[in-house]
């Protein structure tokens, strides 16, 4: 009776071993599948550039935007820029963080340029680079676009 229960006992852990690796195996093989999401038409790709680089129309760079290529906040500004044309208005530069780590050092020091702690860093992020004013989140950076282009 005992050895029966051993042998029970033993198929149960052997099915539940497979069953756990089966699923580990699931989910190891989508993460190999996973594609990242296609860049937003016509976007600029990210640059290393300066602060002193121009933007695809030859304006002064005067505003960096750190965004994440996964953000759905970043896609909100970068869609605010496209359909109004103010990159080319106001000198933007873009910086993807989420897969760049030399753009994410940048942000991070600009950030406590500004003063901000690293729990307030998020993306999008704006730094102005004439007034060195940090801007957090679409809509603030959405507004101050709207203030600057109706200022010009």
């Amino acid at each position: 009776m005992e050895n029966n229960n051993n042998k029970k006992l033993f198929i149960y852990i052997v099915f539940v071993l497979v069953a756990v690796f089966g699923v580990i195996y699931f989910f190891m093989q989508s993460n190999l599948n996973y594609q990242p999401p296609a860049p937003i038409a016509n976007q600029q790709p990210p640059t290393q550039a300066t602060d002193t680089s121009t933007n695809p129309n030859n304006l002064p760079v005067r505003f960096i935007i750190y965004y994440g290529d996964t953000c759905p906040h970043c896609k909100v500004v970068e869609e605010y820029i496209q359909k109004n044309n103010t990159q080319a208005k106001l000198g933007i530069q873009l910086k993807e963080v989420f897969k760049n780590q030399d753009n994410s050092a940048d942000l991070v020091a600009r950030a406590k340029s500004c003063g901000k702690n690293t729990d307030e860093i998020g993306v999008p992020f704006l730094f102005d680079l004439q007034t060195s004013k940090c801007v957090v989140g679409d809509k603030p950076i959405i507004e101050l676009f709207d203030a600057e282009v109706k200022g010009k």
